[in-house]
């Protein structure tokens, strides 16, 4: 595990899936945090794990994407 400091507004970016995360807030023991991702990498919240084939259907074929069209 990669274990990183950041103040509100700075960014980490990982560059091979085109995501950059932003802390936005930080109040207390809670950080708020901003995801920009293209829309063929889905961002789930742990607890969402287990539900995941439910929420995201095309989970089992990362390449599609639903809604977007061929280019």
């Amino acid at each position: 595990m990669l274990v990183l400091s950041r103040r509100v507004g700075e960014e980490v970016v990982i560059p091979e899936y085109g995501v950059t995360v932003t802390i936005v807030a930080v109040r207390g023991r809670t950080v708020r945090l901003g995801i920009t991702a293209p829309p063929s990498v889905p961002i789930l919240r742990a607890e969402i794990g287990p539900y995941r084939r439910q929420i995201l259907p095309f989970a089992a074929k990362p390449h599609e994407v639903v809604g977007e069209s061929e280019r």
